[in-house]
């Protein structure tokens, strides 16, 4: 009785594990199939979809009809192809900056940008050590930041990534590692990277004199300072002239202004 009592519940579980692979599957293909949409600039008929994922006909037709009812992709009766819908638009916004960080403090971003002429960006930390830019307030055509609006780099370059590490609950061995891969156009050494990271916490703002981008000089301060809850900092960036170091500290000042009136609601 014993062992027929613990097959038994041997074989339900087995069923329940092959219960859920279809769902598993259904899930990747749907995946799948925004991801391949996202890359098209016309509509895409579903054999073809089917034909390009390897997936069968039937089930990229089943998904397809329920991404279309949730408005995830459009349907095009003149071409009978599909596309992106409206619906992931809002997600991909929600994703991009879910506690609506850069709206809520745009207009103070962008008269810092007009008032100094920097290119003030505001960044999201990312798993898998990444960086986010989630927005961005240009000072003029001189100084642009050369990532599109959801870019993800390193989450430990430059000014931002000294400011991120000053917070970050991360081994030293490990921030050492992550620093190793970091390409940059003039390298800091691994022990100036280290001061730039006490001086962040000392007085608050980090600073990347080329290391990070030829011509540039960036401002990065955190929002918040508390270790292993550090979600987002601001940077401003200037060409190099005769008076950028002036300039900078001046930036810095007015971020800094910004990032302690929001820290309670974001840090």
């Amino acid at each position: 009785m014993a062992m027929g009592a613990r097959t038994s519940v041997e074989n339900k579980g087995e069923a329940q594990e092959n219960a859920s692979a279809p769902s598993s599957r259904a899930i990747s293909a749907t995946i799948a199939i925004l991801r391949l949409l996202a890359g098209e600039d016309q509509s895409v008929g579903a054999k073809a979809i089917a034909d390009r994922l390897g997936l069968p006909t039937s089930t990229c037709f089943k998904v397809l009809k329920l991404l279309a009812a949730e408005e995830l992709v459009d349907f095009n009766p003149i071409t009978k192809g599909y596309v992106l819908g409206g619906g992931t638009v809002s997600l991909a916004r929600r994703a991009l900056d879910p506690m609506n960080a850069f709206a809520l403090m745009r207009d103070e971003l962008e008269r810092i940008a007009h008032d100094r002429g920097a290119s003030v960006t505001l960044w999201r930390a990312m798993p898998r050590c990444r960086a986010m830019m989630v927005g961005a307030a240009e000072a003029s055509m001189h100084v642009r930041v050369h990532f599109p609006i959801g870019q993800r780099i390193p989450l430990f370059v430059g000014a931002m990534g000294i400011a991120f590490a000053a917070y970050t609950d991360i081994a030293l061995d490990e921030l050492r590692e992550e620093f190793s891969r970091i390409r940059w156009h003039v390298a800091p050494s691994f022990s100036d990277y280290r001061a730039g990271i006490e001086h962040v916490r000392r007085h608050g703002f980090s600073v990347d004199r080329e290391n990070y981008a030829k011509g540039m000089f960036t401002v990065g301060v955190p929002i918040g300072n508390r270790i292993g809850h550090m979600r987002y900092v601001l940077s401003g960036t200037m060409v190099y002239s005769d008076r950028v170091e002036e300039d900078a500290k001046l930036v810095a000042r007015d971020l800094l202004d910004v990032a302690q009136r929001f820290a309670a609601h974001l840090g």
